[in-house]
């Protein structure tokens, strides 16, 4: 089973997507931004990462995700993600 690292609370509906679909989801509970810790530790078992604006996906966060294949924000950008890195990995990159 695919896992997917939810950094914040999203609505339930499209948690319930997600899990329709087949994927785990982690979900970072407090309703607080993940730390760099958090994040460099949760990413580590993601095939996905459903990512926040306040999120600095970069090289490593990349480096510490081998099964990573898709990063998505959830927010109308991705200024935050280094997307020369997600490209180097084969990573793909989305938004909202």
């Amino acid at each position: 089973m695919k896992t997917v690292l939810v950094t914040r609370r999203i609505p339930d509906p499209g948690l319930a997507v997600l899990r329709q679909r087949g994927f785990r989801t982690i979900v970072h509970a407090p309703d607080r931004p993940m730390t760099r810790s958090e994040l460099l530790k949760g990413v580590a078992r993601a095939d996905g990462l459903l990512s926040q604006l306040v999120d600095r996906v970069d090289g490593a966060v990349f480096a510490a995700a081998p099964r990573l294949r898709v990063v998505a924000n959830y927010a109308v950008g991705h200024d935050n993600i280094d997307k020369e890195a997600a490209r180097a990995r084969g990573v793909t990159v989305t938004n909202t």
